[in-house]
């Protein structure tokens, strides 16, 4: 897991390394084991490397191939890259290392960049330039586990890992308002923009091409989520499919030669993992746990039942993080406005977790593909009447459904707008509308499952994980966000997954199996964060500095008196408005960052 960046540039002025530097110097933290840098010509690409596989100098990057015809900065894992190496050798290929960047080269000159990613299987970001035959390739994984930012300015073009890196050669930047309408709304920015104008990221399952003479581009699919069809079999089939599936899928991601640890909120997800994992056998799995002392928001309990049963080497990490001072940091590496507050618990589960391992499994998908308790709600209007309703009359408001209700509404957007944001009121819903569109699956359920891989887990929980451990120099694998177990999962029959009023079904009765027999009944809690009495508590005074009316007044986005009125509702305790005002909170501190 890497930090990389590069500058194309069109004509004959040379890219020269010092330009570079600056780049690579943001990703230092992804990459602390190693930075490279190449340049030819108008050519340059910069790497920062985090040594998990060949932990020798053969697998630093920026990789050349030996006759110099193909450079690559990658970062990521290609899970079955032992496999595609058996089969280039059997062709002929001849590798220097045993890194599996070097299978991206070979496997590109065999079988060209289609091929290529029609076979490589992981989580990545890689650029590779092909300079026989004048071409760039940037690259993104099926579902966007990694970043890919890029803009091109004055016949320059620069791609890297993280925007801060991009944005740093351009000239002057102006915040997107469609984004930061987007961003209030749902807590995230919504990809493939960026907040800022000018500033994009590849799509997550395509390639990006560009010619380098010209700098003409070309943006392509290499993975597609299958038509959804829906896979008529038994539950205890069902059951068995996502068992088998599952366990492929954690076994791939063991692919290191470093420790691989797993992270245990004693819960559905990563219990499963877990004990799946465990399971296999082997040298004691070390597992880690995060809680609080408010009681509501600690599963240590059951964490360390699970830890005991399967006998793994189990830490527990009971925090009251000094969030102010925390706070200011992690916004700033986020890169861009981030309001989701589980940032800080996964920042502080992996700074306690890179002491042990470089390598974490993560439950991080589970949700997504066998439904939270809000997607049951939508389940029940399939299956009554609201199905005829539909089919007579359309769902004209699909979209809506794709709102996670933690942030602005529309009316609440309005009111607190000032200036030229008005203007732009609405542009989240219009988006949300956009992507149910798109991924109609023939029912309003199998389209929420869809549609939210399109948003809230890729414009929030996959940045998150992304971000807070490469803060940390650690890479996460989240097995439920398998290509093959994802259309698995997606293409199982809706009732399977909930059952008397119950989200996540058929998974729990697989936990029922491997984790605890009393899991069907246990409420959802996870790695949580009891914001709404510490901005109440310890962060009032934060609060209340970031949000002051002089402030607000300063920035002109918001009219301070609507600012105000949140603030004195949520610290009299007539509302909670703990997610609006930690938007709010998180959106200023990083245009503070920004000098």
């Amino acid at each position: 897991m890497c930090g990389i960046a590069g500058i194309l540039r069109r004509g004959d002025e040379p890219v020269l390394p010092a330009e570079l530097e600056p780049m690579v110097a943001f990703l230092r933290r992804r990459g602390p084991d190693h930075a490279g840098y190449w340049t030819r010509g108008g050519a340059g690409v910069g790497h920062a490397r985090l040594a998990i596989i060949d932990l020798s100098a053969a697998g630093n990057q920026p990789m050349v191939r030996r006759d110099g015809t193909l450079v690559v900065t990658h970062n990521g894992e290609i899970y079955n890259h032992l496999e595609l190496r058996r089969e280039l050798e059997a062709e002929g290929s001849v590798f220097a290392s045993v890194s599996d960047t070097e299978v991206l080269l070979e496997g590109y000159l065999r079988w060209g960049i289609d091929g290529l990613l029609s076979r490589i299987d992981g989580m990545y970001a890689f650029g590779l330039l092909d300079l026989a035959g004048g071409k760039a390739h940037l690259c993104r994984d099926p579902l966007g586990k990694k970043p890919l930012y890029y803009a091109s300015e004055e016949g320059t073009f620069r791609f890297a890992s993280d925007i801060r890196s991009v944005a740093s050669g351009l000239g002057s930047l102006d915040p997107d308002p469609e984004s930061l309408d987007y961003y209030l709304t749902e807590l995230s920015v919504p990809q493939p923009g960026s907040i800022w104008k000018g500033i994009r990221q590849v799509r997550p399952g395509h390639r990006l091409t560009l010619d380098l003479a010209t700098h003409e581009r070309t943006e392509s699919p290499h993975w597609v989520l299958p038509r959804r069809e829906v896979r008529r079999v038994g539950l205890e089939e069902a059951e068995s499919l996502v068992e088998e599936c599952l366990t492929r899928a954690i076994v791939k991601r063991t692919v290191a030669d470093v420790p691989v640890g797993a992270f245990l909120s004693g819960g559905t997800d990563s219990g499963l993992v877990v004990a799946l994992l465990a399971s296999r056998g082997g040298a004691p799995l070390r597992t880690f746990t995060i809680g609080f002392t408010e009681e509501d928001f600690t599963e240590i309990p059951y964490a360390r039942a699970l830890a005991r049963r399967y006998a793994t080497q189990h830490e527990e990490i009971l925090v009251r993080p000094d969030v102010a001072q925390l706070l200011p940091e992690i916004v700033a590496e986020m890169g861009e406005p981030f309001a989701d507050p589980g940032a800080v618990t996964q920042f502080v589960v992996c700074r306690e977790a890179c002491r042990h391992v470089k390598v974490a499994l993560s439950g991080d998908g589970g949700d997504e593909l066998f439904g939270y308790p809000g997607y049951a709600r939508t389940w029940r209007a399939d299956t009554k009447a609201a199905r005829l309703r539909r089919r007579l009359l359309g769902d004209r408001r699909g979209g809506r459904r794709l709102l996670r209700g933690m942030g602005f509404t529309r009316e609440q957007r309005l009111a607190l707008y000032s200036g030229d944001m008005i203007a732009h009121t609405g542009f989240a819903e219009g988006r949300l509308d956009e992507i149910w569109r798109r991924n109609d699956a023939g029912s309003l359920t199998g389209t929420l499952f869809r549609a939210s891989l399109e948003t809230r887990l890729l414009n929030d929980y996959l940045v998150k994980v992304d971000r807070a451990s490469m803060m940390n120099s650690m890479e996460i694998r989240s097995p439920f966000l398998d290509r093959d177990l994802v259309p698995l999962a997606l293409d199982l029959p809706d009732e399977h997954k909930f059952r008397d009023g119950r989200a996540k079904y058929l998974l729990r009765r697989l936990a029922q199996k491997h984790v605890d027999p009393s899991i069907l009944g246990r409420r959802k809690r996870g790695f949580g964060l009891p914001l709404a009495g510490w901005l109440r508590g310890e962060l009032k005074e934060m609060m209340q500095d970031l949000l002051s009316a002089e402030c607000v007044r300063r920035r002109g986005l918001f009219r301070p008196d609507a600012v105000g009125r949140l603030v004195a509702e949520h610290l009299e305790d007539r509302r909670d408005h703990k997610h609006r005002l930690w938007a709010l909170m998180c959106l200023e501190l990083w245009l503070r960052s920004r000098g």
